[in-house]
């Protein structure tokens, strides 16, 4: 029911709508995903975590690798 909420969160930001396409998604009545949802949402206190017992977000950046440049020399000098 947990992955079906974090796909249903995907598509819409809607509780209501997001309970549909969740019970849509496993084939539960919906009262039974609006009562997870509920349960879930006090546990995490509001914060968004898609995966369980993860507690922090994690940040990746590419950086660019830094190449070597030979400076330009006039002809006939080295």
């Amino acid at each position: 029911m947990e992955e079906a909420l974090i796909a249903a969160e995907a598509i819409t930001t809607d509780p209501a709508q997001k309970a549909e396409i969740a019970a849509s998604l496993i084939g539960a009545p919906i009262e039974d995903v609006k009562a997870f949802a509920a349960k879930q949402l006090a546990q995490t206190r509001g914060r968004a975590t898609l995966v369980a017992g993860r507690t922090r977000a994690v940040v990746v950046e590419y950086k660019r690798p830094r190449m070597m440049i030979r400076p330009v020399t006039p002809l006939g000098r080295r």
